[in-house]
């Protein structure tokens, strides 16, 4: 997504692979949709992340992360 998002930005605007926080996700999110209107990469973003977590709390309920 991001590379895609900073062909179409200036060199000053583009996005760098390091230092990635709440905000930047929120500001590479909004400029996707505003280059991409018809884009599909935020939702394959947020079934990605969310089969992340649901990975993350299968493993450590798994490992005994949540018994008493």
């Amino acid at each position: 997504m991001m590379d895609k998002v900073n062909e179409k930005l200036s060199e000053r605007e583009q996005f760098t692979a390091l230092g990635w926080y709440f905000s930047k996700y929120q500001r590479l999110h909004r400029e996707y949709e505003r280059l991409y209107p018809d884009g599909r990469l935020r939702l394959k973003f947020g079934v990605v992340t969310t089969l992340m977590f649901t990975c993350l709390l299968i493993s450590a309920w798994c490992f005994g992360f949540f018994a008493r």
